[in-house]
C-alpha cells in the first residue's frame, strides 16, 4: 500500500449497497412505520362548456383533503387512505380505508410537512436502513421515531369554498 493515500482507497457507501439490495429483493416484513408522502383533492377548470377535472396536492390537514398517500419505510409500498366514506365510494377502491382508521393502526411520520420531495421519504428510509445495519431493527425504529415528528390527526371535514 505504499504510495496510496488514504483518500484514494475506495470504500463503498453503505446506502449504495443497501439500495442495490433493496432493488433486487422484495421485503415482506413490515414494521408499520410509514411516511405521509402527499395529500390530494380533486379540482376542476371550467371553460365555456367544458369541465376538466384533475388531482392537485394540498396541505396535509386541509379541510377539503380527499386522500393521503403513505409509503412504508421498509417495503416501499404505497398505501392510499381517504378522508371520508364519500371518497371511498367515489374512487371505488376495493380495499379502501379511512385516514382515521389507517393512522390509528400504523405509525405515520411527517418529516417536513410538505408534498415536495415525497416529504423526505428517501432520507428517512436511508437513515432507517443504515441504522438497522449498524444497530439492528429495533434500535433503528427507535432512532427514526425519536428524530421525526408524527403526523397530526385529520381535522373535521368542511367543504372548500372559493
Amino acid at each position: 500500500m505504499k504510495g496510496i493515500q488514504e483518500k484514494e482507497v475506495y470504500t463503498p457507501d453503505e446506502w449504495a449497497i443497501i439500495s442495490e439490495a433493496l432493488k433486487n429483493y422484495t421485503l415482506e416484513h413490515d414494521n408499520g412505520i410509514y411516511v405521509c408522502i402527499g395529500a390530494y383533492f380533486t379540482d376542476c377548470d371550467i371553460c365555456y362548456q367544458e369541465t376538466n377535472y384533475y388531482t392537485a396536492s394540498c396541505d396535509f390537514n386541509a379541510p377539503y383533503l380527499e386522500y393521503r398517500e403513505y409509503k412504508n419505510i421498509e417495503t416501499g409500498r404505497v398505501f392510499r387512505a381517504y378522508s371520508s366514506l364519500e371518497y371511498v365510494r367515489s374512487y371505488a377502491r376495493r380495499y379502501a380505508t379511512l385516514i382515521s382508521d389507517f393512522e390509528r393502526k400504523a405509525t405515520i411520520l411527517n418529516p417536513t410537512n410538505s408534498n415536495k420531495n415525497d416529504n423526505d421519504y428517501e432520507k428517512v428510509r436511508r437513515e432507517y436502513f443504515t441504522a438497522a445495519l449498524e444497530y439492528g431493527d429495533e434500535v433503528a425504529q427507535e432512532i427514526i421515531l425519536k428524530r421525526y415528528p408524527k403526523i397530526s390527526a385529520l381535522k373535521s371535514k368542511r367543504k372548500r369554498g372559493r
